[in-house]
């Protein structure tokens, strides 16, 4: 007879545990990717992982798990103090779209990110080199002593599906290094 209100105890613990077990899952659904001097900081969805870049410049670069959608994080000196954002940004969007064919761009969205005046651009077009077309967010972050570049892209076919998340990158990013 003991071994029954054991058994049920036993019982109703593991069930308590197996429903709240996904409750604790979703509650961590999130990942942070660091640089490797630490001071760049990207939260983004689990499945994210960090990857080296191709570009030297890129502090930091990830990519989710199924290779659909890519952020690189590049971190500017503001050397030139009369250098406006709009100017600085629209000289990084020139130079991407010149990377592409078939290309074009959104007008400029002005955005406030913390503190900080931002401008994100959309831009899409076609990689010549693998003949693919991709969509991308470039976003440039105005700190102050730094600007905090964020380019955001997936393949085309992808680019519907994951907008939100390639936007919202920007947003998770932070930079101690603006001291």
């Amino acid at each position: 007879m003991k071994t029954l209100p054991r058994l049920t105890l036993i019982s109703l613990a593991l069930v308590l545990v197996l429903h709240l077990a996904p409750s604790r899952a979703d509650d961590d659904q999130s990942v942070t990717l660091k640089s490797q001097d630490g001071q760049v900081q990207l939260v983004m969805p689990a499945g994210w992982v960090q990857q080296p870049s191709s570009n030297h410049t890129a502090v930091l670069e990830a990519r989710d798990e199924d290779y659909e959608a890519f952020v690189a994080i590049i971190i500017a000196d503001r050397t030139d103090p009369y250098l406006s954002l709009d100017d600085y940004a629209r000289g990084l969007r020139d130079d991407i779209l010149s990377h592409l064919i078939k290309s074009k761009s959104s007008d400029p969205e002005k955005l406030t990110i913390g503190s900080f005046k931002t401008i994100r651009y959309e831009l899409h077009g076609t990689r010549p080199d693998s003949k693919l077309p991709f969509g991308y967010f470039l976003t440039v972050i105005q700190m102050h002593r730094h600007y905090v570049e964020v380019i955001s892209w997936s393949p085309e076919k992808n680019f519907p599906d994951k907008t939100q998340i390639l936007k919202d990158a920007a947003k998770q990013v932070t930079y101690s290094g603006d001291k």
